[in-house]
């Protein structure tokens, strides 16, 4: 029935667990500031709804001797399953445990041995909370029970205990996206309560007040004999929709209860549903070991529906609806399917046997019995191979983060990344796991698949999905070493095709690309090629050859909300004001000079921060540091910058020739690099778009 009750009420001989179906603690800093100015403008003595909490009670008879909260409900506790607001209710136990814990601290200041039975506080003593909400000490005992956590050999279950609640001797917590979120609650009311006592405990007791009795949550508790996980399945957290992932998590290990005795008994079933947590565990620990970075549970799932079952390009949610829709359903356990089992045969043996059979039929006997179109092994399977491949899901992303990628294999994967990726990822995902094969024929396979996407997705000016279909499906296959590298290599070829004429790069491609880029309305030429980041970096790899300094870092080229990290910059500006640049781009009309300021060769990556007001400089004014009037360096120039930029610092003027010069180094460069061929001199001199600056004595300005 529902009721609505405060927290006081709430935890009223309760003890509260979120199990082992749900997801961990997923609320960020918005759903934070939601509910901590829901609290602090409330009136004192006001009531606030916070919303619905549905609760399954779990019977004494369900809890065992050895369970931790057993001494408690058999003295007159009841255990609650949390299926809906969990998110609400960890949010409020963390701000309790951290009022409790810096009124106990600002107590101490006067009093450093002073108690929780001594610390007076909002008309009790503070260990009468501590008993209430956040634990309680078995007399005689070292054995503490928690009011509230999370199911047991969770990882935000041990980073609550200890991180949180403090509890000794917690050793090395393991870091999730949700031990993460849990941290950042901490953090943040953390800072508001400290801000909050600086007005007196007195107003830290009014807030607690507020939160433990004006807070009221209408409580559901789901009738006995009422499935708690078709209920967690219909419901949703406060801001914060359940994802896919989450949601088959709760399917599987729902469907792992209705099999009968016959096809799983209740150890089989119990050990299906301990390999099912155990999956996701390790599903979002992979997808969440990266703190900083976390990576999206739905596109994971996509990708892994790709390669345990199938691809559809019919719409972007047609693995959602397969996996909880068609797949993994009740009606394929509660619906049976015969099965014929082959039975062993027998002959009576009698006096003066006569046979019968005299076609030679076969004597084997078979009967037919009924089974689940979905099996036990087939559910464990599927959870076991989901939680194989998000292991490699996170390498893809993050090659270089564990020594057992080797270091030339987590290269070509960062420079799949750097490309982007494109619908690569699951076959890339599905190399770096699969150890049966060859090291050497891995980096081939991700060497043409570089290539091949560079040649179409950036030279060739090919839609981003042109043999995804196919690609896909072979990722499949090899995913279920069904295929090897020799058919990825075939099928690399087969995309390749369309860019080539006879085994050659069609140039034409390119220059067309390139020309497109100077009709657009920004007529930006090279500056707006989708490949312009990608390529600069590769360049200035290749110029740092087998220096260990690295000079340039990838994100100083992609972080562009930094507005004072010029990511690209034009060696002549795009504004060329100063004196320097009079005699030898001033004569030029604004076509001719938009396309020497665009071209290829002008365009150089910088590997610092630059301010803005110095890019129009003199190239003299570049290549040296920048001095103040004191004589102080407040820039450095690019003799001193990345690899590109010295370079560019060897030149000692730049006009058209140095641009045609830089720009024609380039190319050569993207010839050897990719194993292409742009054609000739005039092929390449019309690519850089300089065309209109060739006479018959060679590359010079033509004069106005």
């Amino acid at each position: 029935m529902a009721d609505l009750k405060p927290l006081s009420s709430l935890f009223n001989q309760a003890l509260f667990r979120v199990p082992d179906y749900q997801r961990g603690y997923a609320w960020t800093q918005e759903q934070l500031e939601d509910l901590w100015s829901d609290l602090v403008n409330l009136s004192q003595g006001g009531q606030h709804y916070t919303g619905v909490l549905t609760l399954k009670e779990i019977t004494a008879d369900k809890v065992k001797e050895t369970d931790n909260e057993h001494w408690l409900i058999t003295g007159g506790h009841k255990l609650y399953h949390i299926i809906d607001g969990q998110q609400r209710l960890t949010s409020c136990m963390i701000l309790i445990q951290i009022i409790i814990e810096q009124v106990r601290l600002h107590a101490r200041k006067n009093n450093p041995k002073a108690t929780d039975s001594e610390i007076a506080f909002a008309d009790q003593y503070l260990k009468v909370y501590v008993d209430r909400y956040l634990y309680a000490d078995r007399a005689g005992s070292f054995m503490r029970t928690y009011k509230f956590g999370y199911h047991t050999d969770n990882p935000s279950d041990r980073y609550y205990r200890h991180a949180i609640l403090k509890e000794e001797h917690g050793g090395d917590v393991e870091q999730t996206f949700y031990t993460l979120n849990l941290h950042n609650a901490q953090t943040y009311f953390t800072d508001q309560v400290r801000s909050l006592l600086t007005e007196g405990l007195s107003a830290v007791e009014r807030l607690f007040k507020k939160l433990t009795v004006g807070f009221l949550f209408n409580e559901y508790v789901i009738p006995a004999g009422f499935d708690e996980y078709v209920a967690f399945e219909t419901m949703n957290n406060r801001g914060k929709r359940l994802s896919t992932l989450e949601l088959l998590k709760n399917r599987l290990i729902y469907l792992s209860t209705l099999y009968k005795g016959e096809e799983a008994d209740a150890s089989e079933k119990e050990a299906l549903r301990t390999a099912i947590n155990d999956a996701w565990k390790g599903v979002y620990h992979e997808l969440g070991r990266n703190r900083q970075h976390p990576l999206n549970d739905d596109e994971f799932l996509r990708a892994h529906w790709i390669l345990y079952f199938m691809y559809s390009r019919r719409k972007g949610d047609d693995h959602i609806d397969f996996l909880l829709k068609e797949f993994f359903t009740s009606k394929r356990i509660h619906e049976k399917v015969p099965v014929e089992v082959e039975l062993e045969s027998f002959e009576e043996l009698k006096e003066d046997a006569v046979d019968d059979d005299e076609n030679g039929a076969d004597d084997t006997e078979v009967e037919s019995r009924m089974e689940a179109q979905l099996t036990p092994k087939e559910l464990k399977d599927y959870a076991g191979n989901l939680r194989e491949t998000s292991h490699g899901w996170y390498l893809s992303w993050f090659p270089h983060a564990h020594e057992e990628v080797d270091r030339e294999m987590a290269d070509w994967v960062d420079r799949l990344n750097r490309l982007p990726m494109f619908y690569a990822r699951p076959m890339v995902t599905t190399l770096l796991l699969r150890n049966d094969i060859p090291k050497a024929e891995r980096i081939t396979c991700l060497k043409a698949i570089e290539r091949c996407f560079f040649l179409l997705f950036r030279l060739s000016g090919t839609k981003a999905n042109f043999g995804s279909s196919e690609f896909y499906n072979l990722s499949r296959d090899v995913h279920h070493k069904r295929a090897g590298t020799k058919a990825i290599l075939e099928q690399v070829e087969k995309q390749l095709s369309w860019a080539m004429d006879g085994g050659k790069f069609r140039h034409e491609l390119f220059t067309k690309e390139i020309e497109n880029r100077y009709s657009i309305k920004s007529s930006a030429g090279f500056y707006k090629w989708s490949g312009l980041q990608y390529f600069l970096y590769e360049y200035e790899e290749h110029l740092r050859g087998r220096r260990e300094e690295r000079k340039l870092d990838w994100n100083d080229l992609v972080r562009r909300q930094d507005k004072k990290k010029l990511s690209i910059e034009h060696v002549l500006p795009q504004t060329p004001t100063e004196p320097y640049w009079d005699s030898r781009v001033k004569h030029l009309d604004p076509v001719d000079l938009n396309r020497l300021t665009h071209c290829l060769g002008n365009l150089l990556p910088l590997s610092r921060s630059i301010n803005s007001s110095y890019q129009n400089d003199g190239f003299t004014d570049k290549v040296d540091p920048k001095l103040n009037a004191k004589g102080e360096k407040v820039r450095t120039g690019y003799r001193e910058g990345c690899y590109s930029e010295i370079e560019v610092s060897t030149f000692t003027d730049w006009d058209v020739a140095a641009i045609q010069e830089r720009g024609l180094r380039m190319l050569k460069f993207m010839e050897q690099r990719w194993e292409i061929s742009l054609g000739g001199p005039d092929d390449k001199i019309k690519l850089l778009h300089l065309t209109s600056f060739q006479t018959a004595n060679g590359t010079v300005p033509v004069q106005s």
